[in-house]
């Protein structure tokens, strides 16, 4: 079990949204900033751990940060338009294989992310 995130500072906050090389400058930023107890980051594993191995141009590690809390957590998702009638995903996955449909697109908030990775892996099993 987490420990409860604690509770609000009783101050105002500011909160930065950072984009950019699948989370990697934010975490960048935050880990340049001065070293003092008022600064957290919140993201992801994607952010941390898969932009470091998967974009050139990250360069923070994992190595530098300290996990305090979980905050949440998801599950993905993989939809397809609602115009196809696959049954399920492996239906859908079989009509790529036997070569009925030459691509297998999809969409994911950028290279490096968790998404786009397991989109990847997917394609490679399908030997495209």
């Amino acid at each position: 079990m987490q420990p409860a995130p604690p509770r609000a500072p009783g101050q105002p906050s500011v909160v930065e949204n950072v984009p950019g090389a699948a989370g990697s400058i934010g975490v960048q930023r935050m880990l340049d900033g001065p070293v003092d107890e008022y600064r957290v980051y919140l993201g992801t594993p994607s952010d941390t751990v898969l932009s470091p191995l998967s974009v050139a141009a990250a360069r923070c590690r994992a190595e530098g940060l300290r996990r305090v809390a979980r905050f949440s957590s998801s599950d993905d998702l993989l939809a397809t338009h609602p115009g196809l009638r696959f049954a399920d995903a492996d239906a859908r996955v079989d009509r790529v294989r036997d070569r009925a449909e030459p691509e297998l697109d999809g969409a994911s908030f950028g290279p490096g992310f968790i998404n786009h990775l397991a989109m990847e892996g997917i394609r490679a099993r399908l030997g495209r």
